[in-house]
């Protein structure tokens, strides 16, 4: 969530220089307020310019238009607030998903203050024609070591 006001850096060296120290809260209204909140995030700098027509066209795609709110919170980012967490169910078992030919990272929102989430897609692969001696526990972790981490 942005917070919009103008700011004026104070005049005094030292109180410019020094850092901002957050204190700890309880954020759990914080939590309560966005359970129901997908982020998404464009993977590809130079397309963010699409942001609002991919808020514009996934609920249509995810078939519950009247059930949920796009929000566009600039540099490529986005967030989706559902009325029903069954439809988030939905939405997520059905990833990854493009737009105009491009993946974006979309998961549940989470309290972080990480600058580069969401990151990842998850993708379901099938692999053919494996070796016999390649199928069993062993040898699926070892693939599994090459490509990422295995969804259940």
């Amino acid at each position: 969530m942005a917070f919009f006001g103008k700011i004026v850096a104070p005049r005094d060296e030292k109180k410019r220089l020094s850092p901002i120290q957050m204190h700890d809260f309880d954020d759990s209204e914080i939590i309560k307020q966005f359970e129901k909140t997908l982020v998404g995030r464009v993977l590809n700098p130079k397309q963010t310019h699409w942001v609002k027509a991919l808020i514009a066209f996934l609920p249509e795609v995810w078939k519950c238009q009247d059930r949920v709110k796009g929000i566009n919170m600039e540099t490529g980012k986005f967030q989706f607030r559902f009325d029903q967490e069954s439809d988030i169910t939905q939405v997520l078992a059905r990833r990854p998903y493009h737009f105009d030919g491009w993946f974006f990272a979309l998961e549940r929102w989470i309290p972080t203050s990480r600058i580069d989430f969401p990151s990842s897609i998850p993708m379901w692969i099938q692999i053919h024609n494996l070796p016999d001696c390649r199928c069993y526990e062993k040898g699926v972790v070892e693939i599994k070591e090459k490509l990422g981490d295995l969804m259940a």
